[in-house]
C-alpha cells in the first residue's frame, strides 16, 4: 500500500462506522497480513508518541487544577461548623414558634367554646321562653280557634322557625325535647280542631291556613287522618257493606257511583284548595286519605266482593272496581298508580283472574265442542242468520268469538288469553271441517259434497270479513291489544288460506279425475268408426257431454257464487284441457299413421280386393267426430278458462284443423 492509502486507512480507525472485518478485508485486497502487522505496529508507536506529547504539554495546567481543587476543599471544610450552628438555631426558633401557635389556638378554642356555650344557653332560654309564650297564647285561644286562626298560624310559624333552628344546630336536650313535644302536641290539637270546624263549615280560607300549619309542623299525616276519620269514614263505611249491596240488588256500580260522588265533592273541595297554592301542593288527600279509607272500609265491609262461584257477577264487579281505581288514579293526577302502587295492586289481587278465565274457557270452549260434536254432512246446514253463514259450525264459531269479546265476559287484563281462546276456536273449527270432509260416507251424493265444499269456501270468506279490527265486536280491546290483534288477524289470513287450499284441492282433484276418466274415451273413437260402416258423426260424443257435465252444472248452479269457485274451475279446466289436448294429439297421430299406411298400400297393391277409399272414409269419420268433440269442449269451457286453459284449447282447435 502507498502512503496515501495508509493515511486513509488510519483515518478509518476514528470513524463511528469503523468495522474490523471490513477494514481487514479491504487491506488484504492490496497487501498481505505481515504488512498489516507492521503497519499496525507503526501506527501504535505513532499514537504513543502523540499521547506523550499531550501529557508533556498539559502537565502544568493539570497540576494547577489539582492545587485549586485542594484549596477549595479546605475552605468548604472550614464552612461546615458555622452551617451546623445555623441549623441548630433555626430549629430552636421553629420549636418556639410552633409552641406559640399551639398555645394561641388553645386560647382561641376556649374563647370560642365559652362564647358558643353562652350563646346556646341564651338560645335554650329563648326557646323555653318561646314555649311558655306559645303555651300561654294557646290557653287563651283554644276555646275559639276559628276566630283566632290568624294568631294560631302566627305561633305555629314561630314554633316552626325555632324548631328548625334547634334541629340544624343539634341543640336538642331531653328537657328541651320534652317541652318542644308538649308544645307540638298542643299546637297540633288546636290545628286539628280548627281544621275540622273549617271543613264542616266549608271555610276555604281557614282550611288553607290549617293546611299550611300542618306543613309547617310537618304533621301532614295528621291532616290526612283527621280528614279520613272524621269526614270520609262516616260517609264510606255505611255504603261499603254487604247489607247495602243487597239493597242495591247486588249492583256494585250503584255503590261506586256514590263513592265517586263523595270523591267529587268532599275530596275535590280540598284538592282545589291544594292545587291553587304551590306551598302545599305536596299534599295528596286522594291517595293518603280517600284511597286508604276506601281500601279499609271495602275490605272490612265487602269481604265477598269477588262473588265467588258466580263468574258473571265476578266479571261485572271486577270491571267496575278496576274502572273505579282508574278514576281514583286520574283524580290523584297519577294514572300509573294501578301499575306502581302496591296498595292498588294488592286490592286488585282480591279478584282471582286466572280462575275466572279458566271457568270462561271451559264454558265457551265446552259449548263449542258440545254443539259441534255431532255435526255431519247430513245436519251441518245452518238456519238463516244475520251474516248469511251456511254451516252450523261457522255460526257456532262466530257466536263463540262474539261471546269471548262480549262486554259481560271480556276482561282487559286477560286480553292476551281471550285472544288465544278465539284463535283456538278458529283452529278447532278448521279441524272439524276437515274431519267432516274426510268422513263423507257413501250415502252422500256428489252434489251434497260439492254443496258442503262451496259452503265452506263461502263461510271462510264471510269469517275473513268479520274478523277485522274494524268490527265493533273487537272495539272492547284497548289500543295496545288492538295492535296485537291486527298481527293476529294477519296470521289468520294464512290459516284461512290453508283451510281453503285443503277444500279446493279436494274439490279440484275429484272433478279432474271424473272428467279425465271420461275424456280418456277419445282413444276409443277409432274403434267406433274403423271397418264398422257407421254413419258419419253429426254431434259430439256422449263421453264428452258426460265429462263436462259436472263442470257446466257447477258453474250454472253456483252462478251467484261464481267468485268463490272461479279459480277452482279455472284450475280444473286448465288441467283437463291439457290432458285432453295430449289425448287428442295421440289419437290424431295414430290416425295419421293409419292414413299413411293406407296410401302406401294403395300405391303398392293396386289390385288388392280391399277398398282403400273405405279406409280413408273411416279415418275421415274419426277426424270429424274429434272435431265435433273439440268444438263442444271449446264452446262450453273456453269462456270460463284461464289463459293457460285457453292456450290448450286454441292448440286443440289447431290440431283438428290440420
Amino acid at each position: 500500500m502507498d502512503s496515501n492509502d495508509i493515511d486513509l486507512w488510519k483515518q478509518k480507525f476514528f470513524q463511528s462506522s469503523f468495522n474490523v472485518d471490513q477494514c481487514l478485508a479491504e487491506y488484504t485486497q492490496k497487501s498481505d497480513l505481515e504488512s498489516l502487522r507492521k503497519d499496525l505496529k507503526k501506527f501504535a508507536a505513532e499514537l504513543q508518541l502523540q499521547m506523550a506529547d499531550i501529557l508533556k504539554n498539559e502537565t502544568e495546567a493539570i497540576v494547577n487544577l489539582a492545587e485549586y481543587l485542594t484549596n477549595l476543599d479546605s475552605k468548604i471544610n472550614n464552612l461546615s461548623t458555622p452551617i451546623r450552628q445555623l441549623r441548630e438555631e433555626v430549629w430552636r426558633l421553629y420549636d418556639v414558634m410552633k409552641l406559640a401557635v399551639t398555645n394561641y389556638e388553645v386560647v382561641l378554642l376556649d374563647i370560642k367554646f365559652n362564647n358558643s356555650k353562652q350563646s346556646h344557653i341564651h338560645l335554650k332560654l329563648g326557646i323555653l321562653s318561646e314555649c311558655i309564650y306559645i303555651n300561654s297564647i294557646i290557653s287563651q285561644i283554644e276555646n275559639n280557634v276559628i276566630e283566632h286562626s290568624h294568631t294560631l298560624e302566627h305561633i305555629v310559624s314561630k314554633y316552626s322557625f325555632q324548631k328548625t333552628y334547634l334541629d340544624e344546630l343539634n341543640l336538642i336536650t331531653p328537657d328541651i325535647e320534652k317541652a318542644v313535644l308538649k308544645i307540638l302536641a298542643q299546637l297540633t290539637d288546636n290545628v286539628n280542631k280548627c281544621f275540622l270546624k273549617a271543613l264542616n263549615n266549608g271555610q276555604k280560607d281557614t282550611i288553607l291556613k290549617c293546611l299550611r300549619m300542618y306543613v309547617d309542623l310537618q304533621q301532614q299525616n295528621v291532616a290526612y287522618d283527621i280528614f279520613r276519620e272524621n269526614i270520609l269514614k262516616p260517609l264510606l263505611q255505611p255504603i261499603l257493606t254487604e247489607k247495602y249491596l243487597e239493597q242495591c240488588n247486588n249492583d256494585i256500580s250503584i255503590i261506586y257511583d256514590e263513592v265517586k260522588e263523595i270523591l267529587n265533592t268532599k275530596v275535590d273541595f280540598l284538592e282545589i284548595i291544594v292545587q291553587a297554592n304551590t306551598d302545599i301542593k305536596s299534599l295528596n288527600f286522594v291517595v293518603n286519605s280517600f284511597w286508604k279509607q276506601f281500601d279499609v272500609s271495602s275490605r272490612e265491609g265487602l269481604p265477598h266482593i269477588t262473588a265467588p262461584g258466580n263468574p258473571d257477577l265476578f266479571q261485572k264487579r271486577f270491571t267496575n272496581t278496576y274502572n273505579l281505581l282508574k278514576y281514583i288514579s286520574a283524580k290523584a293526577n297519577n294514572e300509573e298508580l294501578l301499575k306502581e302502587d302496591e296498595s292498588f295492586k294488592n286490592y286488585l289481587k282480591r279478584f282471582n283472574l286466572p280462575v275466572y278465565f279458566e271457568i270462561k274457557f271451559q264454558q265457551i270452549a265446552g259449548n263449542f265442542e258440545t254443539e259441534t260434536i255431532n255435526l255431519t254432512l247430513n245436519n251441518i246446514d245452518a238456519l238463516e242468520n244475520e251474516h248469511s253463514l251456511k254451516l252450523k259450525s261457522s255460526v257456532i264459531l262466530w257466536n263463540s268469538i262474539k261471546t269471548t269479546f262480549d262486554k259481560d265476559v271480556y276482561i282487559d287484563q286477560l286480553a292476551d288469553q281471550f285472544i288465544r281462546l278465539a284463535m283456538m276456536l278458529l283452529s278447532r273449527h278448521s279441524i272439524l271441517m276437515k274431519n267432516i270432509l274426510e268422513h263423507t260416507s257413501g250415502s252422500n251424493t256428489t252434489a251434497e259434497v260439492d254443496l258442503f265444499i262451496i259452503n265452506v269456501l263461502s263461510d271462510l270468506e264471510i269469517l275473513r270479513s268479520l274478523m277485522v279490527i274494524e268490527n265493533p265486536v273487537f272495539s272492547i280491546l284497548n289500543e295496545k291489544m288492538q295492535g296485537i290483534l291486527i298481527k293476529v288477524f294477519k296470521s289468520n289470513e294464512k290459516t284461512f288460506g290453508k283451510i281453503r287450499n285443503v277444500f279446493t284441492e279436494y274439490f279440484t282433484t275429484s272433478k279432474i279425475n271424473y272428467s279425465a276418466s271420461h275424456l280418456q274415451n277419445v282413444t276409443a273413437i277409432p274403434r267406433l268408426f274403423r271397418r264398422t260402416n257407421r254413419n258419419p258423426p253429426t254431434e259430439a260424443s256422449s263421453y264428452m257431454v258426460q265429462a263436462l257435465e259436472p263442470i257446466i252444472n257447477l258453474a250454472k248452479v253456483y252462478e251467484s257464487k261464481f267468485y268463490l269457485i272461479k279459480d277452482v274451475i279455472e284450475e280444473i279446466i286448465a288441467q283437463i284441457s291439457f290432458k285432453y289436448l295430449t289425448l287428442v294429439q295421440e289419437v290424431l297421430r295414430s290416425v295419421y299413421k293409419i292414413e299413411e299406411s293406407l296410401r302406401r298400400m294403395k300405391s303398392g297393391h293396386a289390385s288388392s280386393t280391399d277398398d282403400p277409399n273405405r279406409g280413408s272414409s273411416d279415418e275421415t269419420k274419426i277426424r270429424e267426430q274429434i272435431k265435433y268433440d273439440v268444438k263442444y269442449f271449446y264452446d262450453k269451457l273456453y269462456h270460463m278458462g284461464s289463459e293457460a286453459a285457453k292456450e290448450s284449447m286454441d292448440a286443440l282447435q289447431k290440431e283438428v284443423l290440420k
